[in-house]
Formats: structure tokens, sequence, C-alpha cells
């Protein structure tokens, strides 16, 4: 992330990240955004995925498998633990 964006957010209140939170949700889950993304996916195709739970402030790209493709969401094979995620369209 851009640290001057970083920056501004740090300085941000709780009600304000809230908000923002929010709108960023919407936006994720807007129905149009969805149906770009699906546009380019397919069952069995490779993808790269965040791994939002690694530990540290590091955000961690995975390597797996699309195995499934629901309304809002899809499952993930993942190629080093064989462990499924549910991930939202992004």
């Amino acid at each position: 992330m851009d640290p001057a964006t970083l920056e501004a957010l740090n300085r941000a209140s709780s009600l304000e990240l809230f908000h923002l939170s929010r709108v960023i949700e919407r936006l994720m889950s807007d129905p149009s955004r969805i149906v770009q993304i699906r546009l380019h996916l397919n069952l069995g195709q490779r993808v790269r995925f965040v791994d939002g739970k690694a530990p540290g402030a590091a955000l961690q790209l995975r390597s797996g498998t699309v195995v499934a493709m629901k309304d809002t969401q899809l499952t993930v094979q993942d190629d080093a633990t064989r462990a499924t995620w549910t991930l939202p369209y992004a």
C-alpha cells in the first residue's frame, strides 16, 4: 500500500475507518464488479490469491486452483497445503 495512504488511514478516527470499511464492502459486493471478475475465471483455473491471515504485516501471495464458484465467492484449493479457501471475487 502507498505509504501516504497508510499514513492517512492511521490518522483517521475509528468512525471514519468504519465508514470507509462499509464503502469498500459495498463496492466489493457490487454485482457488476463481480460479473466482470467472473468473466475471467473458470473451474480448474490456476490463480494466485492473498493470504490475509498470514502472520506479520505483509500480505502473502499463494497459488491454488478454483474448485467452486458461487454468486459472491469462489473456493480455491491451496497448492501447498491442499486446504480450501473461500474468497470474495477480487
